[in-house]
């Protein structure tokens, strides 16, 4: 059997079932206990949508905005695990310094060896490797999940920049050669811009 320093060189060791650091879980206690509604996780119908569009100019305006509803809970859920994992990597970076400096004062009261000797020992000791590791892995969690968020967020503009341009959202909607005079919506619209020939009809139907 492998040691820990053999399994983490693996890749085997600190994966999702990992121990969260003590800072980490009373984090999340304290926002369980306030019980504060959490990002949920997509489900799985929800992934096979997620792939972005090649050409997103085909796709209605419909499809666009369901694009962008499962986006905002991607995006939502990520934020959550990225502040987790900042968390997590501040705690495992703090604790790999405090045990590396306490090392350092116990071999320098006890004036063991030169200072490079010293170096060395904190270079080579087995549960400051193992503390290393753990740091580096966490950082490494941090890192991709930020990424993430950020490519995420950048999908998500872009449908909202799409829904845009064809002045679904924001802006004034531009004319339409099927304009129905019965819809409610253009009918609002027709309010807002003070157009009487709607507003008759509106106040009609009421």
């Amino acid at each position: 059997m492998g040691t820990d320093l053999d399994k983490i060189k693996e890749g085997q060791m600190f994966d999702e079932t990992e121990p969260s650091s003590v800072t980490l879980k009373k984090a999340t206690s304290f926002i369980e206990r306030k019980s504060f509604p959490l990002p949920k996780h997509w489900t799985s119908g929800e992934l096979d949508q997620l792939e972005f569009p090649s050409d997103m100019t085909q796709l209605s305006s419909n499809d666009l905005g369901h694009q962008m509803g499962i986006w905002t809970s991607v995006i939502a859920y990520t934020q959550y695990q990225v502040a987790m994992a900042d968390v997590e990597n501040t705690a495992k970076y703090n604790k790999l310094e405090y045990e590396r400096r306490k090392m350092y004062i116990t071999l320098l009261d006890a004036r063991r060896g030169t200072e490079e000797q010293r170096k060395s020992v904190l270079k080579t000791d087995k549960g400051l490797v193992k503390l290393q590791a753990e740091s580096e892995i966490a950082r490494a969690k941090f890192i991709l999940l930020k990424a993430l968020l950020d490519s995420y967020s950048k999908y998500y503009n872009a449908f909202s920049r799409e829904l845009s341009r064809r002045g679904v959202i924001g802006g004034e909607r531009p004319p339409r050669a099927d304009f129905d005079d019965e819809d409610p919506v253009d009918l609002s619209e027709g309010r807002k811009k003070g157009n009487s020939l709607f507003m008759a009809i509106q106040e009609a139907d009421e």
